[in-house]
């Protein structure tokens, strides 16, 4: 029997994203504004709210993929049962590993730096360590999940990509066409990477990641 307009219509595609999965940053954004969130409490974080958001979406994006269940095969395998890994309390956590990222890596000015050490827990712990117990945590309550085994420098560097990718797509090239080329050999190095790293996952991850960065802010990020 020949499919109708209708079956057509309603069939389901597996890019297909829900309207949470269309709004990581939205949700991530939300998270930062809430009154328990000690990035609200205090202005230096909110100036530089973006670029901690933007190293949150690459890591919500990506963590979950960062497992692999027992239980999946290539027959078996859908991407929404991944992304339902980390739940909304898990936000917050990422977005503390975000600021951590960012302090390692000189991404506050030198007084904006000293504020922001002095507002963390002492001692203050390493974006590897961090995030090392989280992935550790998810472990732990499911055990269906083994973390993939790889090679945590070709993550990191994954991350810095993130940084610029997001600063182009959000701000620069609706500014300054110019950034296309940019934005085009960055895109190609990103998907290599991640290719290297989650094999035929990266596709269902460039689908989601890059869907989150596609609106912008009037606005750009602190330097």
């Amino acid at each position: 029997m020949r499919p109708t307009k209708n079956s057509i219509r309603h069939r389901k595609h597996p890019f297909n994203a829900r309207h949470s999965e269309r709004n990581i940053y939205k949700a991530l954004s939300s998270c930062v504004r809430k009154k328990k969130c000690y990035l609200y409490k205090e202005l230096v974080f909110e100036r530089y709210k973006e670029r901690i958001l933007s190293v949150a979406i690459f890591l919500f994006t990506t963590s979950p993929f960062l497992f692999r269940r027992k239980s999946d095969n290539l027959f078996n395998f859908h991407w929404r049962k991944y992304t339902q890994i980390f739940s909304k309390k898990d936000k917050i956590q990422l977005l503390n590993c975000s600021v951590l990222y960012l302090l390692e890596n000189s991404q506050f000015s030198k007084t904006d730096e000293k504020k922001i050490r002095d507002f963390l827990p002492k001692p203050i712990p390493s974006f590897n360590e961090n995030y090392f117990l989280i992935i550790m945590k998810k472990k732990s309550e499911d055990n269906d999940f083994n973390p993939l085994s790889l090679k945590f420098n070709k993550y990191l560097k994954l991350i810095s990509i993130s940084l610029r990718l997001f600063e182009i797509i959000r701000y620069e090239i609706s500014k300054d066409y110019s950034k296309v080329l940019e934005l085009v050999e960055l895109s190609h190095i990103w998907k290599e990477k991640i290719s290297d790293i989650f094999g035929f996952k990266s596709e269902y991850i460039n689908f989601l990641y890059f869907l989150n960065l596609k609106r912008k802010r009037r606005s750009g990020w602190s330097d």
